[in-house]
């Protein structure tokens, strides 16, 4: 049985879009270039075909419309392509920084999303802040037996434990540590 979380578009379906737009993109490059070629050589091809006057000016007009349009197609392209990415990047982003800061040592905040973000990524935060609150216990856990140890050779150094005692600190040790154990 899959116990995955469903996605929300297929991995099939993110490539078409991702296609679609590459291809979008580079039509629209090729169409700017042809525009920009033709805008550029196209009096002088006039002229040598005799065709100076008859429509060169409606036809560089028409390509001037059409240079304009394509490079607005082409800025939205673009502009589609970065909020594509910026949405996907940025819940990665973060959850790589609170990654990288655990690595240090140190105690990362618990991961969070935008709204819009959690419906995607929240497979990924629930596991990691899941082990951040494994790791916190484990740490409360650590400090409780380091106190326990620190006090019962405190009591031993000034002769206040005996030997019933010291059997039973050692049988509650064993027990803490088989339990911290599990924990790897």
């Amino acid at each position: 049985m899959d116990r995955r979380k469903p996605r929300i578009f297929k991995e099939v379906f993110q490539l078409k879009i991702v296609r679609t737009l590459i291809s979008f993109g580079v039509f629209s490059l090729a169409i700017l270039a042809l525009l920009g070629y033709m805008i550029l050589f196209w009096t002088s091809a006039a002229e040598e075909i005799g065709l100076a006057y008859s429509g060169t000016v409606l036809f560089i007009n028409l390509a001037k419309v059409f240079l304009i349009v394509t490079v607005v197609l082409l800025g939205l392209v673009m502009w589609v392509s970065f909020l594509i990415s910026r949405n996907l990047f940025g819940p990665l982003i973060r959850l790589r920084t609170n990654m990288e800061i655990l690595i240090k040592g140190e105690d990362p905040d618990n991961v969070r999303f935008r709204r819009t973000d959690e419906l995607v990524f929240h497979y990924l935060s629930e596991p990691f802040n899941q082990i951040m609150e494994r790791l916190k216990n484990l740490d409360k856990d650590v400090k409780e037996i380091e106190k326990g140890i620190s006090d019962f050779v405190e009591k031993t150094e000034k002769g206040m434990i005996k030997k019933k005692a010291f059997v039973l600190f050692a049988e509650e040790l064993k027990t803490k540590v088989a339990a911290l154990a599990k924990f790897r």
